[in-house]
């Protein structure tokens, strides 16, 4: 009896119990059914404002694209204004440049036009130049000769005493025998030199003791140039007037401008 009773008690308990979980499930459905209620609303407003957020951020970007487009023309209307003011503030600084350009080019023309003359009018007086002076060639290849001694004689003074008033006098003419060899390779090194210096206004070769004179001058001046005759052994009265005129053999150091370098013929004989 005992047993039942206590049954009867766990029974009445847990009905009580299920009475409550019942209650519980009702609550529970209608909470379910406000969550669900919620969430259909929740959707919506999120539905609604995504909508009016891209309605705002459409309309946001067409305001901005017209700006820029406003933007846009009044910066290319301010580029075609600055160029054009440009264009016109340049052109007449490029005519000026160019105009001096083309002056520059024609007096380029000119200076160049006038070298030229300048150097073929150089070319011929360079010619004849080495034409006029073709004789010191021999002059500075050749090795240096002594001379031998003259004898002093009454003749030799008379011929002394008449060249003094001949033109063409050794007087001023150095020895070529007392002359060292390095003045001979002085004047071998120097001599072309002096040569190409020669200015283009220089109108001829003059040198000093030296005259234009005919094949037998030249002769009795080179000394060592084939064919040539040998010096008279007296001078004055017994020379001809012509034959006066020819520089010694002992001047040729002198008509070279330097200290040695001569192939002279050797003295007169007594």
């Amino acid at each position: 009896m005992k047993r039942l009773a206590s049954h009867d008690e766990t029974l009445a308990k847990l009905s009580v119990q299920v009475e409550a979980i019942g209650e519980r499930g009702a609550e529970a459905a209608e909470l379910r059914d406000r969550v669900t209620e919620v969430d259909g609303r929740v959707r919506a407003l999120e539905g609604g404002l995504a909508e009016r957020c891209a309605d705002a951020a459409a309309e946001s970007l067409r305001a901005l694209r017209d700006d820029l487009a406003s933007e846009m023309a009044g910066l290319r209307a301010q580029a075609a204004g600055m160029r054009a003011d440009q264009s016109a503030a340049y052109k007449p600084l490029i005519g000026r440049t160019l105009g001096g350009l083309r002056d520059l080019a024609a007096q380029f023309l000119d200076e160049q036009e006038n070298s030229r003359a300048a150097s073929e009018s150089f070319d011929a007086r360079l010619a004849l130049l080495e034409e006029r002076a073709v004789f010191i060639s021999p002059l500075v290849v050749a090795k240096p000769r002594a001379e031998p001694p003259v004898p002093a004689t009454d003749e030799g003074a008379d011929s002394a005493d008449s060249s003094d008033d001949d033109t063409c006098s050794t007087s001023t003419a150095p020895s070529t025998s007392t002359m060292p060899s390095s003045a001979n390779a002085l004047l071998r090194r120097s001599l072309p030199k002096l040569l190409g210096k020669i200015r283009p206004e220089v109108p001829s070769l003059r040198l000093e003791g030296v005259r234009r004179r005919p094949d037998a001058c030249a002769a009795s001046v080179l000394g060592a140039a084939p064919g040539a005759s040998a010096a008279p052994a007296k001078r004055g009265a017994e020379e001809p007037e012509a034959d006066r005129q020819c520089p010694p053999p002992g001047a040729a150091s002198s008509i070279a401008g330097a200290a040695s370098a001569s192939s002279a013929a050797p003295p007169p004989d007594a």
